[in-house]
């Protein structure tokens, strides 16, 4: 049974613990992209084999009041409200999302 309390982020370190797969990082920019490269596993022997998939994942600034302050001391975020006075955290928040989903 899965803890619904738990973050989903701990859910994946937890998945890549128990393969003991490393996180390789692609992108140190926000949003901050990593890529590990997934095994096959034989059902019968539990083993990993090899395999070419290759698989990204994207940290994506959270929704939470405490990343507000951290996008607004963002270069970016201070550039973009620079130019415009009406743009803030939940703008800049989609326009990163966008480009993602």
């Amino acid at each position: 049974m899965v803890n619904v309390s738990v973050p989903k982020i701990y859910l994946g370190q937890d998945c890549l613990k128990t393969y003991n797969l490393k996180l390789e990082l692609v992108s140190n920019e926000v949003p901050r992209i990593h890529k590990f490269k997934l095994p096959v596993i034989a059902s019968e022997t539990k083993q990993s084999l090899q395999s070419n998939r290759i698989i990204k994942t994207v940290s994506l600034t959270s929704g939470s009041g405490a990343a507000n302050i951290s996008i607004s001391r963002m270069p970016l975020y201070k550039q973009l409200k620079a130019k415009n006075l009406e743009f803030n955290t939940f703008d800049f928040r989609v326009m990163q999302y966008r480009e993602f989903f």
